[in-house]
C-alpha cells in the first residue's frame, strides 16, 4: 500500500495511509446507523463515534501518536475492520 492510495474491502474504505491530519472512512452504502471505533496497536479504545444517514465521515488524527491503529466499524447486521498507520 502506498502513500496515497485507499484500503478496500468488504463495505468501507480508508485514505490516506498512512495519515497525517485526517483519515476518510467511505461507506461503500449509506449507512443509515452504526458506528466508528478507534483502537490503538494495544487494543485501547482510542475513539468513538455513532455515523448516522452518511456516505463519509473523517477522522481527525493529528493528535495521534505515530503508529498503528484500528478502525471497526459496527451496523444492524455486520462488523468490518480496517487498519491505517499515524505518521507525522
Amino acid at each position: 500500500m502506498g502513500i496515497g492510495e485507499k484500503e478496500s474491502s468488504g463495505t468501507i474504505s480508508l485514505y490516506p495511509n498512512p495519515a497525517s491530519n485526517k483519515v476518510h472512512v467511505i461507506f461503500g452504502n449509506r449507512i443509515h446507523s452504526g458506528s466508528i471505533q478507534v483502537y490503538d496497536i494495544q487494543g485501547k479504545l482510542i475513539f468513538q463515534e455513532k455515523v448516522l444517514n452518511s456516505h463519509e465521515i473523517s477522522l481527525e488524527v493529528n493528535s495521534f501518536s505515530n503508529g498503528l491503529y484500528f478502525v471497526l466499524y459496527k451496523c444492524e447486521s455486520s462488523s468490518f475492520y480496517r487498519k491505517f498507520s499515524v505518521i507525522h
